[in-house]
């Protein structure tokens, strides 16, 4: 049974985040839960993202060479000391109510072992967007279908169960815990409110329009062949 002092950690990492870090660090100091641990990981920025991360106090701000987000994530695991997990892209937003909501459907049922709200996407103005992008299919939609690891809140112990982020992954690293999560049977509950807003901007829709496939095939294979061991 959780406790009201339970300790959340939550994780930040960020490669180059100068222009929302600071306002994506504002809203989980913002959130009227608390004992939070704020835990940035900066993967090998060279723009102002250490400055900003440090001007914040009780901060907790490491930096390491560029490894990619799975491994910067797994930075902040090996640094966290909470209870309670949960993570935060460095240009996406969370309702103040975010972890308040949550850890209280934690408090009150313990047939789960981690839990998700909506989120909805956001554009950040005066921001041109790609000729390939559907706005009417991205903005105001509260997805249900595939989880978002900033949704997630989750006891540390029951994360470690699954295991960290495959760094040989360039993406879908998220999918993939996700999968294994779900392939060792791991019930993550799913809270009908919507209390994350992803931010949608030049630099992260480049990104998703990087050919992924490869990753994504490798995470359903993967899936299929754990799958297949359980049964042989």
């Amino acid at each position: 049974m959780a406790a009201q002092s339970d300790l959340v950690s939550v994780i930040i990492p960020v490669f180059n985040g100068e222009r929302f870090l600071a306002e994506t660090i504002e809203s989980v100091l913002d959130q009227s839960y608390k004992p939070i641990e704020i835990i940035v990981v900066d993967d090998g920025s060279n723009d102002r993202t250490a400055q900003i991360a440090r001007s914040y106090d009780g901060i907790s701000y490491f930096k390491q060479t560029h490894q990619g987000v799975a491994a910067a994530r797994n930075c902040g695991l090996s640094k966290a000391h909470g209870k309670y997990l949960s993570f935060v892209d460095a240009d996406d937003l969370w309702h103040k109510d975010k972890i308040k909501r949550q850890i209280s459907n934690i408090w009150q049922n313990n047939s789960f072992e981690g839990l998700v709200c909506r989120f909805e996407n956001f554009f950040e103005p005066n921001v041109e967007l790609p000729g390939w992008l559907n706005k009417e299919y991205f903005v105001g939609r509260k997805f249900k279908d595939m989880p978002s690891l900033c949704t997630l809140l989750i006891r540390v112990d029951d994360f470690m169960k699954v295991g960290k982020f495959n760094t040989n992954l360039e993406t879908g690293e998220d999918i993939d815990w996700f999968a294994r999560a779900k392939d060792k049977g791991m019930t993550i509950k799913l809270m009908h409110e919507t209390l994350v807003y992803r931010r949608l901007h030049d630099l992260n829709l480049s990104y998703k329009a990087h050919d992924d496939r490869k990753d994504l095939l490798k995470i359903f294979k993967a899936s299929l062949d754990r799958k297949r061991f359980r049964k042989g």
